[in-house]
Parts: C-alpha cells; structure tokens; sequence
C-alpha cells in the first residue's frame, strides 16, 4: 500500500499498475505510468510494482536500451472487440508515418552535418578572407593610379594583373557559392526563410554592402594602358 502525496489516501499499487496498464493497454515505461498516475503510485514503487507484473506474466517486459518498456499481456485478454482492433491499426498507421518522416528529416539533417563538416571552418575562412582582402586593397591601389591616367605599363604586369584578377574573381565566385548552397540547404531543413538565416547568423552579404560582382571586374581603365610607342625616325 501506498500514501497519496496528500496524504489523504492509501492505494493498493499492484492494483492501481495493473488496472491502468490493462485499460490502457499500451507500452509505457514506468516513468511514464507514474506521472499519469499522478503521484497516486510513486515512481520507485512503479518500477519495482512493473517488475514484479511482468514476472507474475500479468505484463510484458521489453528493454529498449538502457530503458525498459512494459504493456498488458495480450493473452489475457478475453474482450478485443473490432472497434480496439480498428483502433490500434489506426495508432499503427500513424507510427509508420510518424517513423518515415523522422527517417526524411535524419537524413537531411545528416546530409546537412556532413556539408558542413567538409567546409572550412571559421577560423581558416577569415584567415583567407583577411588574405584575399589584403590582395583586393593592394590591386585596387594599383588600378586607380592607373585608371585615370594615361601612363606607360609594362605588358607582363598588366598581364599579372589581369591574371591576378581572374583568380580572385573565380576565388570570390567559389566561396559565394559555396555559401549559398549551404545556406539554401540550411533553410529547407529548418523551414526558415534566407533572409532571416542570414539575420540570426549575423551574416552580411554583398548585396547589402554595396559590392557587385561588375565592381570587381571593372578593370578596364577609360584611358588606354598600352604601352607607349616612340616617334618614329625620319
């Protein structure tokens, strides 16, 4: 026998256990049982009532890992009408559903951590980051002296610097991409809209700061950079 927490009221616990999980008739642990007993049956007594049960045969025993699950034997029971059948292929059906959309959203959760975990991480993203800014400010530097000036160059530099600026052009097209399919698949796992990953994040994107990819390809001075030519001799 067991007290109520009000102390009101002494229950027979094997009586109580046994009645529910037969009117239930569902798999519980004992957890479960005795918070939907409502402190009538405390938790150790539960555990130590549902082991006892199950080795009278009154319940089935299952352990689930580190859990153990309990339900009403089945063999005793004399009254399965066609509405509890009805009723449990129902509860069935929903389970399998349930377990196919778990098994879609791990996958895509799975496929997602592995994206991830194949990327730089934050550290070496803002190392290369801080590099190629560094390399963007120095060629920027060369190009407006050059930009508005007709001045003598000579062809191999100019070659480096177009070359140079390919590279990075190709290097910024790259990790934009790279962020954006990691972004898109972020946001269809998690059902939020981009703009507010990028928010929550704290994520600012070119657009936002005024940079365009035709920014970083306008080279092309207005005033001409090839190389000088003599006067000719008489």
């Amino acid at each position: 026998m067991s007290k109520r927490k009000d102390g009101k009221k002494e229950v027979d616990g094997e009586k109580v256990v046994l009645e529910y999980m037969q009117k239930q008739n569902r798999p519980y642990n004992a957890k479960i049982v005795s918070e939907n007993l409502h402190g009538d049956v405390k938790l150790a007594e539960v555990t130590r009532i549902l082991e006892e049960l199950s080795q009278k045969g009154d319940l089935i025993e299952k352990i689930n890992g580190k859990q153990k699950i309990y339900w009403y034997n089945q063999s005793k029971l004399t009254d399965i009408t066609p509405e509890v059948i009805r009723e449990l292929e129902n509860k069935r059906q929903e389970l399998k559903v349930t377990l196919s959309t778990t098994k879609e959203e791990l996958m895509v959760e799975e496929k997602t951590n592995k994206i991830l975990s194949s990327q730089l991480s934050n550290e070496e993203l803002e190392k290369q980051l801080k590099q190629l800014s560094e390399e963007v400010s120095k060629l920027e530097e060369k190009y407006k002296k050059f930009k508005d000036q007709k001045i003598t160059i000579d062809p191999k530099e100019k070659a480096k610097l177009l070359k140079d600026n390919e590279f990075f052009v190709k290097e910024w097209k790259k990790r934009k991409r790279i962020c954006k399919d990691a972004s898109e698949l972020l946001t269809e796992s998690s059902g939020m809209k981009i703009s507010k990953l990028y928010e929550t994040l704290g994520i600012e994107t070119d657009e936002q700061n005024g940079f365009t990819l035709d920014k970083l390809i306008d080279y092309q001075p207005k005033r001409s950079l090839e190389p000088s030519r003599g006067k000719s001799k008489k």
